[in-house]
């Protein structure tokens, strides 16, 4: 098992307020995805069903392990997060263009409010939990 990325309280705190900023933003989900896509055509028949969805499921995930970032562990998005690489055939390479398509959306978002000390900060966050990711997809 992979050690965990540490991530500071002020870290915590900033991915945290700019979560609750975004949360009920459908938009950045849809940046997500967008860059997602754009960039790694590769990746869209690993989808199936309605953009929607996905981009709420998206935004529900993402909430759960900002949340989780404040608990005594790091927390996954529930099962799911266990279940996504066998399910999807994601590989541990594709995890990190999904961090690449979230700063990237965040920074389309955000426009100036993402400031380098926000990108840190949730490149932090997103680390500390691709540890626990792989581990899980690897376990499954």
């Amino acid at each position: 098992m992979r050690e965990a990325t540490s991530v500071k309280g002020e870290q915590i705190r900033l991915v945290q307020q700019c979560f609750e900023s975004l949360r009920d933003s459908e938009d950045t989900a849809a940046l997500f995805y967008e860059c997602l896509f754009h960039l790694n055509p590769e990746l869209d028949d690993l989808l199936s069903g309605e953009v929607r969805e996905h981009e709420r499921k998206f935004l529900y995930m993402l909430g759960l392990a900002v949340k989780g970032l404040s608990s005594s562990k790091v927390f996954l998005p529930g099962s799911a997060g266990v279940e996504l690489a066998p399910a999807y055939r994601v590989e541990d390479h594709d995890y990190y263009k999904v961090c690449d398509a979230l700063l990237w959306a965040l920074g389309r978002s955000l426009g100036p409010a993402f400031t380098p000390e926000l990108r840190a900060a949730w490149v932090a966050a997103y680390h500390c939990n691709l540890n626990y990711l792989i581990d899980a997809a690897v376990s499954a």
